[in-house]
């Protein structure tokens, strides 16, 4: 196992790789909390709730909100 870690280590072709593989995974798990946020604004919109108060819950900006 050891061995296998220090080839992966050393190895930059493998290294660019893993990386490009983690920062696409970090993507898109960015991008599912984005749209779970929306997803609750929605909510909090139908349920009259201030705009200003529905951006301190969800961090979305007003604009964002009000186009939804």
């Amino acid at each position: 196992m050891q061995r296998k870690i220090e080839k992966i280590r050393s190895s930059e072709e493998i290294g660019v790789k893993y990386m490009n593989e983690y920062e696409e995974r970090v993507l898109e798990q960015q991008e599912a909390r984005q749209e779970e946020r929306k997803k609750i604004a929605v909510k909090l919109k139908a349920k009259k709730i201030p705009l200003k108060e529905i951006a301190e819950i969800t961090g979305l900006d007003i604009k964002e909100i009000k186009e939804l």
